[in-house]
């Protein structure tokens, strides 16, 4: 394969940050440095593993004789591609090798709104919440998030499954040792990086090279490129917008209208309604979101305090320069805002869908309504939406969905699904040489 100049450039800089990434996360995850290991919800090996990014860009944009996109933060400027990207050994969270029948595939979590018999894709979040509270809803024996990934294991000559997270709670913990019983196959659970008394076992990262005969279910804890592609806005913004243009005749999957720069006015539903959303691309759980209600370009200029293209509306800026602290630069979208559906009591509606993705298959896992504590006012208030837990929430009570609801979320599963694939074998390398270049081929398993 030919690599052209800014694919070259590309990769290296993605090696380099995910040798990076490792080398901190590991020394800052054991002692001395464990203690200072997290400033609040930020982990502080960023800081180090970003300006080392940010040194090596200065010195590849000398060696290219050109300025590299994105400097510190590669993962933002996988779109200048264009050949495929390798991943690197130690992360990979989509990649199939049939010679060893060695996969690694990623459960996601997609946030919709239902409306006008669409269902609109608001965020894509790696790491989806697995409270007990949620566990509670169903009776089965395994949350069928993680059963109806390990149930088919054996089948599929799997001889040992290790789920990956930042944390796994102990109810998981309990019952990923009955799963492994009932299926007769080991199931080692791993926290990534940090260890927490629920679950000894930990790890920086894969093992290199990763075991044969397993299949790895990364939850959260190991980031990739490859999960970044998935999981931050602005990328779900260009891939599935293409998806849906393209490749989804009929589909009930749909995006909000969305611009990188303010473009005003939005979809308008009434008085009742916001009619503009601001968030930043990497932000997740409702966090770094603005619901607001305009009247004109000029009141939203003012109020947002925008005046040029490419300004950071005021009341993100905190949130953005944290986020340069640790990563680097950072996107941000307009979008217009998509009522959601009301229950009886006029509070606002969400769904939450869980979707297994791996070159093998992609599987619905689960799915279940999100409801705001708060219900929806008559009229929305003027302005920027300080009190927005009715709009935009992310502590809400959970229920179950309906029959047909739940086919028509399948439905959803499996075009969303196919979507991700696409999206992923386009832009990355997700098996071995002699096993990539069948890559393209998608199965979507309803």
């Amino acid at each position: 394969m030919t690599v052209r100049n800014g694919s070259a450039s590309l990769s290296r800089r993605l090696a380099f940050g995910s040798e990076s990434y490792y080398f901190f996360d590991k020394m800052f995850c054991q002692q001395p440095l464990a203690r200072i290991s997290r400033i609040g919800d930020m982990a502080t090996a960023r800081i180090p593993d970003h300006m080392a990014r940010v040194a090596y860009d200065l010195v590849e944009s000398i060696r290219t004789r050109r300025w590299t996109p994105d400097p510190g933060n590669a993962e933002l400027a996988m779109l200048e591609a264009t050949d495929l990207l390798p991943q690197n050994r130690r992360y990979l969270s989509y990649w199939h090798d049939p010679a060893i029948n060695t996969t690694a595939g990623t459960i996601v979590g997609v946030d919709l709104i239902r409306h006008n018999g669409k269902y609109h894709v608001i965020e894509i979040n790696r790491g989806p919440s697995i409270y007990p509270r949620r566990r509670e809803m169903y009776a089965e024996p395994f949350d069928p998030m993680f059963w109806r990934i390990f149930e088919t294991a054996p089948a599929e000559g799997y001889r040992r499954i290790v789920p990956i997270a930042f944390r796994w709670h102990a109810v998981y913990i309990e019952e990923f040792e009955r799963a492994s019983r009932a299926l007769g196959i080991p199931i080692i659970p791993y926290n990534c990086p940090l260890q927490f008394p629920e679950c000894p076992r930990r790890m920086f990262a894969l093992p290199d090279p990763v075991e044969p005969e397993t299949l790895y279910v990364i939850h959260s804890g190991l980031m990739s490129p490859t999960v970044r592609y998935l999981d931050d806005k602005w990328y779900v913004w260009q891939w599935l917008e293409r998806a849906i243009r393209e490749e989804m005749p009929g589909t009930l999957v749909a995006l909000p209208t969305t611009h990188d720069d303010l473009v005003f006015p939005m979809d308008d539903h009434g008085p009742r309604w916001p009619n503009l959303v601001v968030k930043l691309a990497s932000s997740a759980r409702s966090c770094h979101v603005i619901a607001a209600r305009f009247a004109d370009i000029d009141e939203a200029r003012e109020a947002l305090g925008v005046s040029g293209i490419g300004q950071i509306p005021a009341k993100l800026r905190p949130a953005f320069l944290k986020g340069l602290l640790f990563r680097g630069s950072e996107r941000v979208l307009y979008q217009s805002f998509v009522p959601p559906e009301l229950d009886e009591r006029e509070h606002a509606r969400m769904l939450r869908l869980h979707i297994w993705v791996s070159p093998q298959r992609t599987t619905y896992l689960s799915a279940h309504a999100r409801i705001s504590h708060k219900p929806i006012p008559k009229v929305a208030p003027r302005g920027i939406i300080r009190q927005d837990d009715a709009y935009v929430f992310n502590n809400a009570d959970y229920a179950l969905l309906s029959p047909e609801i739940e086919e028509e979320i399948r439905s959803v599963a499996a075009d969303l699904g196919g979507a991700m694939q696409r999206a992923l074998v386009r832009k990355f390398e997700t098996g071995p040489p002699q096993a990539n270049s069948s890559a393209g081929s998608t199965t979507a398993i309803r």
